[in-house]
């Protein structure tokens, strides 16, 4: 997202909290992706609960499985597959089996790319201004193998949503350094416990998120989860 105002970005969060002040000096710069709504949706269901070594391994599993040979140079790769690809052919299902891509993953992704082969969703129109966050989101938790965090992670890098807030145990911890004074005490003596959050209390916190930090609460989030990352 190298057209994003990154200096009107950091002013808007620096003034609403003074904890995501000092997280931005620490990490000035840093900026959402904008990836392929498709592959980043894949991607993303190839996550949960994985590795960053064990997704990438998958996500070029599938690749090398069903994209086409590129060549650049001495470096040969594979392009990602379209649902069209994976919907259509008749095989694919027992292929991607093959992959040994984790337990339900390969049927859910052939599930979800017959899904968007239809137009059901469409992901174009998703990442359109009119469709808000949470409209977004909870079409994306409607698949098979996705949840709030994997709906919210593709809303916010791949079709536009800046305000999505993917809640993880990470996210909760940082959120435990800031002024939760404005969440509902129940949520936010939950949130500060560490105890595992419900789907439906992690869209809870987003929307506590979305209202606090504003349009940009995706990145909050982001440099949230860097401000703990030393302590992982």
């Amino acid at each position: 997202r190298l057209d994003d105002d990154i200096e009107a970005i950091h002013a808007d969060l620096c003034e609403r909290d003074p904890q995501m002040a000092k997280l931005v000096e620490a990490h000035r710069g840093m900026r959402l992706l904008r990836q392929d709504p498709w592959e980043c949706l894949v991607s993303y269901m190839c996550s949960a609960p994985a590795s960053i070594s064990s997704i990438k391994r998958s996500v070029e599993a599938i690749a090398d499985g069903f994209g086409h040979r590129v060549k650049l140079g001495a470096e040969v790769r594979s392009t990602f597959p379209t649902a069209e690809r994976l919907a259509t052919d008749a095989a694919a299902a027992a292929k991607m089996a093959d992959l040994r891509l984790g337990l339900k993953r390969a049927p859910n992704i052939i599930l979800a790319a017959q899904r968007v082969y239809a137009g059901k969703p469409d992901l174009g129109a998703l990442a359109e201004p009119g469709v808000s966050s949470v409209d977004a989101v909870r079409t994306l938790d409607a698949f098979d193998g996705i949840g709030h965090k994997i709906a919210s992670c593709v809303a916010m890098m791949s079709l536009n949503k800046t305000e999505a807030f993917p809640v993880d145990r990470w996210i909760q911890r940082g959120l435990g350094g800031c002024n939760l004074a404005a969440m509902p005490e129940q949520l936010r003596q939950k949130v500060v416990s560490g105890r595992n959050l419900t789907d439906h209390q992690q869209y809870r916190v987003a929307e506590w998120a979305q209202s606090y930090y504003g349009p940009y609460a995706g990145y909050a989030g982001q440099y949230l989860f860097h401000g703990i990352e030393p302590n992982k």
